[in-house]
């Protein structure tokens, strides 16, 4: 039994219940297939490992949050996009129990609830996670919500990791070095109207 800091990522497949009704013995074969040529090789490109599967969905330990989160987005846009399935991810960073190859604790449970508030496609992680990723990375979430978690004294910040393009405004934090001696500028333009601030 040891301890350690690790990022988990747990993905849960929607509608899976109804897919194993209608076809149990394909639907196994066909996670089966996308676990052994698409989820591992993905988890070996971002330094990952699966832990355990459980019927519908995945657990993952990575040694970053940077790891993490690039390997679900990773998961979202390629095997999310490919496979007929529809995922839902949470990720958390924290401290975890390792024991026999398994891993408990915090980062587990904090992970299986953010999957919990994930709807189809998307990925939810806590503001600590948030924080620990690069800022071009932390740029592309957006605050979701504020809510109690079990186990936790205070209620938890939680994002969204945008991963698909769409029509949302996004602020880019951090890019701007302040004591430079430049001076930064906005520039607007809408048709043939142009403000500079």
């Amino acid at each position: 039994v040891g301890r350690r800091l690790a990022a988990i990522v747990m993905a849960d497949i929607v509608g899976f219940s109804a897919q194993v009704a209608e076809d149990e013995a394909g639907t196994h074969r066909r996670i089966q297939g996308l676990r052994d040529h698409s989820i591992e090789p993905l988890l070996a490109a971002w330094n990952g490992r699966l832990v355990k599967t459980m019927g519908d969905g995945f657990l993952c330990e990575f040694a970053s949050a940077v790891d993490a989160v690039e390997c679900a987005l990773a998961w979202q846009s390629g095997i999310g996009g490919d496979s007929g399935f529809v995922f839902l991810i949470g990720v958390a960073m924290g401290d975890i129990i390792v024991e026999g190859g398994d891993v408990f604790g915090d980062a587990v449970n904090v992970a299986a609830r953010m999957a919990g508030i994930a709807k189809g496609g998307q990925i939810i992680t806590t503001q600590d996670t948030a924080a620990a990723l690069s800022p071009a990375v932390r740029s592309s979430t957006r605050h979701v919500d504020r809510i109690p978690i079990k186990g936790k004294s205070e209620d938890v910040d939680i994002f969204e990791v945008i991963w698909q393009a769409d029509d949302v405004t996004r602020m880019a934090t951090g890019l701007l070095h302040q004591g430079t001696g430049r001076v930064a500028n906005l520039r607007l333009r809408y048709h043939t109207e142009v403000l500079e601030l």
